[in-house]
């Protein structure tokens, strides 16, 4: 439910501030490792992740820190409202 209020909020931003010369934009991230969540990802979990991930294998920060760039950056000047999926494909496969 919080996922969703994110993205609606941010798509309502992004009509509202665009006049103003202000993008809006949502980075989605699919699985990286962190500290936070060694501890949950059992072998039995990371094989289920591969499985469904066309990429196998996990994130790295520095791929979501160039996804932040890019939308940040002048080269994404008109672009606003947009969903950016970093995740490996995970979400391709649900299809």
């Amino acid at each position: 439910m919080s996922k969703g209020a994110v993205h609606n909020l941010s798509k309502n931003l992004a009509r509202e501030w665009a006049p103003l010369g202000i993008r809006v934009n949502t980075l989605v991230p699919g699985f990286f490792t962190a500290e936070q969540n060694k501890k949950v990802l059992t072998p039995d979990r990371v094989a289920k992740i591969m499985g469904h991930t066309p990429m196998n294998r996990f994130g790295e920060a520095k791929e979501l820190v160039a996804a932040a760039l890019l939308l940040a950056g002048a080269g994404s000047s008109f672009i606003t409202g947009h969903e950016m999926v970093v995740d490996g494909g995970y979400s391709s496969q649900t299809i």
